[in-house]
């Protein structure tokens, strides 16, 4: 088992703030660091000026009347695709339970405050998923049949 050493939350602190302070202070020098190599004046074209002089000329009201066309009539262009309808009812229960087939490990903090490594599910230990869904949301997993008129009261 390995031992991490665990640092307080000054000494991060102090770290962060003179590794900024010694950034800074590297950015905002103005000394002349000098010419490593040739240098050449930039001849590629200014995308974004190419992007401007290419927007320039769009009738964007065309466009905009073009898209709103295309969300409008978007569920129209979908295949049909139907459920048939169910005869009768049945109910059938999922076990989603699953077993581990060897020891999960993870970091697990000490009385101390350090870290160390240690098992936290044994391999065998049955898990099973829907159940901590059930108490995270207080709800089931239905499927239901959508197509059955209901008369609400």
């Amino acid at each position: 088992m390995e031992t991490v050493v665990q640092y307080s939350k000054i000494a991060a602190l102090s770290v962060a703030l003179l590794g900024a302070a010694l950034s800074t202070t590297a950015l905002a020098s103005d000394q002349d660091l000098g010419v490593l190599g040739p240098t050449w004046e930039i001849v590629e074209p200014d995308m974004r000026l190419a992007i401007v002089a290419e927007a320039h000329g769009v009738d964007w009201d065309s466009v905009n009347e073009h898209l709103a066309g295309q969300a409008q009539n978007h569920t129209r262009d979908i295949p049909d695709w139907f459920v048939p309808i169910a005869e009768h009812t049945e109910t059938h229960f999922v076990d989603p339970s699953y077993t581990l087939g060897e020891d999960i490990e993870a970091l697990k903090r000490q009385s101390d405050g350090t870290y160390q490594w240690g098992v936290i599910y044994e391999a065998g230990t049955k898990v099973n998923p829907s159940s901590t869904y059930s108490q995270r949301t207080g709800s089931s997993l239905l499927i239901f049949e959508p197509m059955i008129s209901v008369n609400w009261p």
